[in-house]
């Protein structure tokens, strides 16, 4: 399971990288060696600025989730009950255990 994750990571990465050289192939073949590796860093460059944007934007997202459950969630209190630790036996009991926990009329 861990190969397969590992795997589907570096072929999507690998893939991200060929696909945002727009023209890769062209400018393989007629770019000189040197301008050719100049690209390829300039490229990697961007890549690496818009992946630590996106390591921000998770940090930020991760922050906010994170204070929201703080102040909202553990401002609510929520009792345990027998009712809502036990398991419907039949479909009856499944759909009013459905209603009262949602409050729906």
């Amino acid at each position: 399971m861990k190969n397969n994750l590992l795997i589907k990571i570096l072929l999507t990465f690998t893939v991200m990288l060929l696909v945002s050289q727009a023209g890769f192939c062209d400018t393989a073949a007629t770019a000189s060696s040197e301008s050719g590796q100049t690209e390829l860093i300039v490229m990697m460059v961007k890549f690496g600025k818009v992946m630590f944007g996106v390591l921000i934007a998770s940090f930020v997202i991760y922050v906010i989730l994170y204070i929201w459950n703080i102040i909202i969630r553990h401002s609510k209190k929520h009792p345990v009950t027998d009712l809502s630790l036990k398991t419907p036996q039949n479909i009856d009991d499944a759909v009013l255990f459905f209603i009262n926990k949602n409050k729906l009329k």
